[in-house]
């Protein structure tokens, strides 16, 4: 437990620890939206079109 004590006092220990945590963090975060949410907009965005599509070519006089 000591070890993990100086690791932590340490400041390029503690820099380094952070760094891998925020970067770890930041592409799962990427991960989760590319992967996840963005075939969601594309299909919200398909539908959006098409409904002005219709709209448009309503024959409205």
């Amino acid at each position: 437990m000591n070890r993990w004590r100086a690791f932590w006092a340490d400041e390029s220990g503690q820099s380094l620890a952070e760094y891998a945590v925020v970067t770890s963090v930041f592409l799962i975060g990427c991960w989760a939206v590319g992967g996840f949410m963005l075939p969601r907009f594309v299909y919200a965005w398909d539908v959006y079109q098409d409904s002005v599509d219709f709209v448009l070519s309503l024959p409205i006089p």
